[in-house]
């Protein structure tokens, strides 16, 4: 549906406003479902950062096969940065679970 107006203007309406107003407007009030829906975004946050770190681990598996020893490529594991993520990831998803 579009309307138009005296400046020759169109403006189509596509109903996203009222999908984000009533997104943003529901249980704004009641405190248990916003602890709730923190919670399902942390968990969230944490599986995504635990997918993230997981695929580290899982790419530098070719370092095994390049001739690295299992105690060398622990090693060189624990000081990538974004392998971290695993382990950050995991956390925040135990504290997503617990109440």
């Amino acid at each position: 549906m579009q309307q138009s107006y005296s400046n020759n203007t169109t403006i189509k309406k596509t109903g996203c406003g009222l999908f984000f107003l009533c997104l943003s407007g529901i249980y704004i009030t009641d405190k248990l479902r916003g602890r709730d829906r923190m919670r399902f975004i942390l968990f969230l946050t944490g599986f995504g950062l635990a997918v993230a770190g997981g695929i580290s681990f899982i790419m530098y598996f070719n370092l095994l096969a390049a001739g690295m020893t299992w105690s060398d490529y622990l090693s060189f594991t624990m000081r990538r940065p974004e392998c971290y993520l695993f382990f950050i990831g995991w956390l925040l998803m135990f504290f997503g679970f617990i109440e």
